[in-house]
């Protein structure tokens, strides 16, 4: 009887010890990197293109206008490729991640295409492009209604005018003016010029 409570004992002991060797042989997983900053246009208009895919074998770079690029893998299994100095403009790009189109995680901005998804980056440039945001100048908006009644027909014009100052001497400008107009007959059917 005694010989079977020695031999669970051993055993158990043989299971902890091995137990214990083979969780001080298991590699630690890499820490994951802080957020990932991608796309990260720089001031020299390249931009750098990160991916998180550890498992990936090849992953690429697609982007609009150029060929395919093949991207290096870090330790944390972040991949990373900086262009070259690109002219301003917007930028569709996803990733190939072994041969599957991902999209960037860490980019919200898409490209509206249904077909291919993708998204985008902006290279800005100067302010007289035409896709560049600026500071225009802001002015009042007049609206004018006129209502005419003519026997039994009304008509409303409406027209809208848009005027802004501009320029060191504050000059007043007219920026547009839309004007729309409608008319009602009688209920009737009767045509308004019709005698009674």
């Amino acid at each position: 009887m005694s010989f079977l409570p020695s031999l669970l004992h051993s055993y158990f002991l043989t299971l902890s010890v091995l137990t214990g060797i083979a969780i001080a042989q298991v590699k630690p997983a890499p820490a994951p990197p802080s957020r990932l900053v991608s796309p990260e246009v720089h001031s020299d208009d390249r931009v750098t293109f990160r991916f998180l895919a550890p498992n990936a074998l090849d992953v690429k770079l697609e982007r609009e206008g150029a060929d395919p690029v093949s991207i290096e893998k870090d330790d944390q299994g972040v991949w990373t490729v900086t262009t070259a100095r690109l002219p301003p403009d917007y930028y569709g790009y996803s990733f190939i991640a072994d041969g599957a189109r991902s999209l960037d995680a860490s980019n919200p901005s898409l490209v509206p295409n249904l077909i291919s998804p993708e998204n985008s980056v902006h290279v800005p440039g100067p302010p007289t492009l035409p896709w560049e945001l600026n500071d225009v100048p802001h002015g009042e908006i007049i609206i004018t209604s006129i209502t005419l009644r003519l026997r039994r027909m009304t008509a409303i014009i409406t027209c809208t005018r848009h005027r802004a100052t501009i320029g060191p001497r504050r000059r007043l400008i007219q920026c547009s003016i839309s004007c729309t107009a409608s008319a009602t007959m009688p209920a009737d059917g009767q045509r308004s010029g019709a005698r009674t």
